[in-house]
């Protein structure tokens, strides 16, 4: 009798330690995921339990792989080869290429290193080589290549200190949204032969109240507090490969069929309906548009897919979806396995790739 009582004992010892989440090691396979960002050629999710998980080029892995193990973070980004993470005490890490540390060196660092300790941060996104993040006093500061003044910057430096600001892009052009819920706008960059600088934020808006906004390769895109999208080209001139934004150098309304809830572009556009299904449109060389087609360009908002979904990232030729229970969605380019199907094969349409 004792030693039946010792077996189920046992039995029931060994079930529960079966079952208990993974805290403090190394997980081997994605679970229930809060967070996402779609880098260049590789992807990033944020699990439950605060782990940064990567897969693509330079990860080594056509599938997700959690790559930080005993820090608890909650916010990250991928950029051009390179990554960034917020963790719960308001510190940044970074790692992979492009990150630079106060040797003032660019070199490849392996594993996530952390570059701020003095300033408490709040927000942070990740362009293609550089970075921006607000600290607790709403403040933007700015670091990588090249950083928007026009200078290289190894650690975050302050720009702004006059005003409040509640989110951030670091896009092609950087963009920010004040706590009156006014865009500003500042870049520095080559385009046709001619310098455009703005060396420090400039209001654009100064009468419509922005929620959201995103910034990708050429054109920006808000949401305002009803849910109406807002496009421009941030330059006064025509842009053929775009018929949505012609000649619109300032934020214009444009679909007005449709409201949303969140936006996100590189040379396509994802954004979440308020019925929280996800819409996209824009260029689909590769499928990443995920209409179950292969064009040039979709020109309007095309319905991809209903369900539950809370959010959604943009970046290079692919896309990544999250619902609000915990699943990943991934399509489009998969040169690199940034899909992270376990394949290098181009999706098309939406698939799952983590088991919740």
């Amino acid at each position: 009798m004792k030693k039946k009582l010792f077996k189920m004992l046992l039995v029931t010892i060994l079930v529960f330690v079966a079952t208990m989440p993974m805290m403090g090691c190394r997980s081997r396979q994605l679970g229930e995921v809060v967070a996402i960002s779609a880098g260049d050629r590789h992807s990033l999710a944020l699990d439950a339990y605060g782990n940064v998980w990567a897969w693509g080029r330079k990860i080594d892995s056509l599938s997700p792989v959690q790559v930080t193990n005993g820090t608890h973070f909650v916010q990250i980004g991928a950029g051009l080869g390179y990554s960034v993470a917020l963790d719960e005490s308001g510190n940044i890490w970074a790692w992979g290429f492009h990150v630079l540390l106060e040797t003032g060196a660019t070199q490849r660092v392996e594993n996530p290193t952390q570059i701020t300790q003095e300033i408490n941060f709040i927000y942070i996104n990740v362009g293609s080589s550089y970075s921006l993040a607000i600290d607790s006093d709403g403040n933007i500061w700015a670091w990588g290549i090249p950083f928007p003044g026009g200078v290289k910057n190894f650690i975050p430096v302050q720009v702004t200190n006059d005003r409040r600001f509640v989110s951030i892009v670091a896009g092609f052009f950087n963009l920010a949204i004040d706590d009156g819920g006014n865009i500003w706008q500042w870049q520095r960059t080559t385009l046709w032969g001619e310098q455009h600088i703005t060396r420090e934020p400039v209001q654009i808006t100064n009468d419509i109240e922005l929620v959201s906004i995103s910034g990708g390769d050429s054109y920006n895109w808000a949401l305002d507090i009803n849910g109406n999208l807002w496009a421009w080209w941030p330059f006064n001139r025509l842009d053929q490969d775009n018929p949505m934004v012609t000649n619109n150098f300032m934020p214009t309304r444009i679909f007005y069929e449709q409201k949303f809830s969140q936006i996100s572009n590189s040379n396509h556009v994802l954004a979440i309906d308020m019925q929280k299904n996800i819409w996209a449109w824009g260029m689909n060389v590769v499928g990443q548009v995920g209409s179950g087609t292969i064009t040039n360009f979709i020109d309007a908002p095309t319905k991809i897919k209903e369900g539950q979904f809370v959010n959604v990232s943009a970046a290079g030729n692919h896309s990544l979806a999250m619902c609000d229970k915990g699943r990943l969605f991934s399509w489009g380019g998969n040169f690199s396995g940034q899909l992270g199907d376990g394949t290098t094969i181009c999706r098309n349409l939406p698939v799952q790739i983590n088991r919740v």
